[in-house]
C-alpha cells in the first residue's frame, strides 16, 4: 500500500511542555500508512503573539509558517485545533489588502487540518480499535467555534469498541463551556481562570467519566492540573494518544 504523505505541525506547546503528543500523532498516523514529514526547524504559526496584541510579530511568524510549507502541496495537519484556526482563519485578517499573501493564505489554508478532522474527512480508518473505560469528549473553544469541530471527534470515539460514552454522546451538561485556559488567559487571569476550570471540571465530574478527552493539549494541561489539585483518578487524554492506545 502506498503512502500518503502529510506534514505535520509539532505545535509550540506540545514541543515544550508535553512532548508525548508528537510521538503519538506520528505513531498515529504512521500505523495509518501515512508518510509523516517533519520539516527541520519547525515552524511557529503565531498564535500566542497574534492573542497578545503583538499582530507585526505574528505576521513575520505567518509568513516563516507559510514559506516552510508552501513548496510541497501536501496536507498540513496539526494535533491542536488552535494552532489550526490560527492559520485558517485568523491569517486572513494578518494579510488583508496584501494579495500576494492573501492567496498564499487562501491555498494553505485548503490544505491544514486539525488531526480529527483529517483522520475523520480524509482518511479511511482501518484499525481495529478497542478500549474499556468511561469517556468524556472535552471540546476546545477555537476548534469548536471558529472550525466547527466538534462531530468528528464525536465520530471516531465511536469507532472504539469497549469504551462507554457518559453524559450525551460523549458529552457533558455544559460541554461547549470554556476551560478557562485561553492560552495567555491563564497567564494573565489566573483567579478567573481557575474558577472557569473547576466549573468545567464540576460539571463533568458529575457524569464520573474515567477518561476525559480532546484535541488541544493546552485546555488538557489546564484541565489535568486542575484534576491532580482534587487528587482525581480521572484520567486526561489526547486524541491522538487514545486513539494509539485503542489500536494497540
Amino acid at each position: 500500500m502506498s503512502k500518503k504523505p502529510v506534514f505535520l505541525l509539532d505545535t509550540c506547546l506540545a514541543a515544550h511542555l508535553y512532548n508525548p503528543l508528537i510521538k503519538a500523532t506520528r505513531t498515529l498516523l504512521e500505523r495509518l500508512h501515512v508518510e509523516v514529514l517533519r520539516p527541520k526547524t519547525q515552524p511557529c504559526c503565531g498564535l500566542v503573539a497574534f492573542n497578545a496584541g503583538y499582530f507585526a510579530v505574528a505576521k513575520e511568524m505567518a509568513k516563516r509558517f507559510i514559506s516552510t510549507f508552501w513548496d510541497q502541496e501536501y496536507p498540513i495537519v496539526i494535533p491542536s485545533g488552535s494552532c489550526a484556526a490560527m492559520v485558517r482563519h485568523h491569517y486572513k485578517s494578518l494579510f488583508k489588502a496584501e494579495p500576494l499573501w492573501e492567496e498564499k493564505v487562501h491555498t494553505l489554508a485548503k490544505r491544514t487540518f486539525e488531526l480529527t478532522e483529517f483522520l475523520s474527512t480524509r482518511m479511511e480508518f482501518p484499525l481495529s480499535l478497542r478500549m474499556e473505560g468511561r469517556v468524556l469528549f472535552h471540546p476546545s473553544c477555537q476548534a469548536l467555534r471558529l472550525l466547527q469541530i466538534h462531530q468528528q471527534p464525536i465520530e471516531l470515539l465511536s469507532k472504539i469498541r469497549g469504551i462507554e460514552p457518559v453524559g450525551d454522546g460523549f458529552r457533558a451538561e455544559g460541554w461547549d463551556r470554556c476551560c478557562g485556559f485561553g492560552g495567555l488567559f491563564h497567564l494573565k487571569y489566573p483567579e478567573i481562570s481557575k474558577a472557569m476550570r473547576d466549573s468545567k471540571l464540576e460539571l463533568m465530574e458529575r457524569q464520573d467519566p474515567q477518561i476525559i478527552v480532546g484535541i488541544d493539549m493546552g485546555c488538557l494541561l489546564h484541565l489535568k492540573r486542575g484534576l491532580k489539585e482534587r487528587a482525581s483518578k480521572i484520567r486526561v487524554m489526547h486524541m491522538a494518544e487514545l486513539l494509539l492506545e485503542a489500536g494497540r
